[in-house]
């Protein structure tokens, strides 16, 4: 940018510049050669703004010729609806002496519009009184192409895009960030970003935004503490920002991609509530609830795992359940229905032992079902146990009770069986010992051994072969007190 000129001398119409800088003609050659080769457009209206010099590079930027130019006015240059805004700037760089830079269209000699950036700033005299106007004229095409192609792509961005300057001022907004928000452009451009931050945040991010310019370097979106949006009607919102800083020819730019994710903090609360849910229910049920990834390693252990196992869910994650808790003979099975289960099997049920953290075995029931993903890859086995070692003492307990009640209906159906017959011979038996002294003795008529004995007959029909060793016995002890029985078969018993 170049400084105001002081001359003490008398501006003259004409390409020469002797009378600008009457020093000696080396010096003037100088000043005419810089003046000419420079690359921006350069030039110089009397305070009338009738255009009294111009460079080769403020013609080729018109197409006017030198000659056509200076019998110009500056504001033939200036489009008739952009005229009002250049006297606006002419009048506040007289005013105040200091230069202004602006942006505009310069009209061409073929009619075409050019955009150019002019930084204008007064000439002034010794006493410091303006005498004209200097101008640094650059051809802004490029700039523009570029600036409107950036424009359309943040405008047709589908997340809110904003820009702002090392003062935090709104530069540029696409139409999302009016819909966040509820501000129309015009409200947004030139005011605080802070205006879209809830007050009670206000205070810190003027501090945060000043730390992120001296430091400045791109931060993904969603990295840092959660952030809030102030819409226009004051209600707050949940938002993800990612920053981006942007060098420009005027300085660094911060460029913000804003999302709102109130759905997504909504879907977030729903999962963590039935998270909490399920969670409480596995851990209040009896159940025991194992979960395992696609190598058998342990990614869930409820707390009646922990209460059967003695193992915390700290110790076990990450484990195998095959190196843990299985026994050295099981493992093979488990492994087997494990393997099933990987392989696509929705459902199976199997037992086998868990040996707790002291070495002591528990049988457990278990029922098993897998989670696949969208094509059908099984990532997680789930398993729901029930440890059954109790139930099973009882059972076995019930069976030996069972088979008690049966020896005991057995043996009531042998005495029934038993006891009426024997009651008829046992009393008959002592019937005949009371006649005894009456009865008929028997010697050589009965074919017995050893001391005489009584002879008792009867003619009781057969009795059922498994009483006969019962009936043997019985006949024994009759035998020792001088009876002998014999039945129809005249078989003796109790010989």
């Amino acid at each position: 940018m170049l400084c105001p000129l002081h001359s003490g001398q008398e501006c003259l119409r004409g390409r020469s510049i002797t009378s600008l800088c009457r020093k000696d003609s080396s010096v003037q050659k100088h000043f005419e050669d810089i003046f000419e080769a420079a690359v921006d457009a350069i030039g110089y209206a009397a305070s009338d703004e009738a255009i009294l010099l111009v460079n080769r590079a403020f013609s080729e930027l018109t197409g006017f010729s030198k000659e056509e130019l200076l019998r110009m006015n500056a504001r033939d240059l200036i489009p008739e609806q952009h005229r009002e805004q250049r006297d606006r700037v002419v009048a506040q760089v007289l005013q105040t002496g200091r230069p202004v830079e602006y942006e505009i269209d310069y009209l061409r000699k073929n009619g075409s519009q050019v955009p150019v950036s002019i930084t204008l700033f007064a000439v002034k005299e010794d006493d410091g009184k303006p005498t004209g106007l200097a101008a640094i004229v650059r051809d802004f095409t490029e700039r523009k192409r570029a600036v409107e192609q950036f424009r359309l792509v943040v405008e047709a961005s589908p997340n809110g895009m904003l820009m702002v300057d090392e003062d935090g001022t709104i530069l540029l907004v696409n139409q999302q960030i009016e819909q966040l928000f509820g501000y129309e452009r015009a409200e947004l451009i030139g005011q605080p970003v802070e205006m879209l931050v809830p007050q009670r945040m206000r205070s810190h991010h003027a501090g945060d935004r000043a730390k992120f310019f001296a430091h400045s370097e791109s931060r993904a979106m969603g990295k840092g503490r959660d952030l809030y949006g102030v819409r226009k009607n004051g209600q707050e919102f949940p938002l993800e920002i990612g920053l981006n800083p942007v060098r420009t020819p005027d300085g660094l730019r911060v460029l913000a991609s804003i999302v709102d994710i109130s759905g997504r903090k909504r879907a977030e609360q729903a999962l963590q509530k039935e998270r909490d849910f399920i969670d409480a229910v596995l851990e209040t049920a009896g159940a025991l609830v194992v979960v395992l990834d696609r190598e058998g390693r342990i990614l869930r252990f409820n707390r009646a795992c922990e209460q059967v196992t003695g193992y915390s869910s700290e110790e076990v994650m990450g484990r195998t359940v095959w190196d843990l808790f299985i026994i050295p003979d099981e493992v093979a099975g488990v492994k087997a229905v494990f393997e099933r289960l990987r392989g696509g099997e929705p459902r199976s049920d199997y037992e086998n032992y868990w040996m707790g953290k002291g070495g002591f075995l528990r049988r457990i029931s278990w029922s098993n079902t897998v989670i696949a993903d969208f094509g059908g890859k099984v990532d997680y086995v789930v398993s729901s146990g029930l440890d059954i070692t109790d139930i099973k003492s009882m059972q076995e307990q019930l069976r030996k009770t069972e088979r008690i009640a049966e020896l005991g209906t057995l043996a009531s159906g042998m005495a029934h069986e038993i006891g009426t017959p024997m009651n008829v011979i046992l009393g008959r038996a002592l019937l005949w010992r009371v006649l005894s002294t009456k009865g008929r003795r028997f010697g050589s008529d009965f074919p017995l051994t050893g001391p005489r004995a009584w002879l008792l007959p009867l003619h009781q029909p057969p009795l059922p072969e498994k009483f006969d060793r019962r009936l043997v016995i019985f006949c024994r002890n009759l035998r020792q007190k001088g009876v002998v029985i014999c039945c129809n078969s005249h078989q003796t018993l109790g010989s």
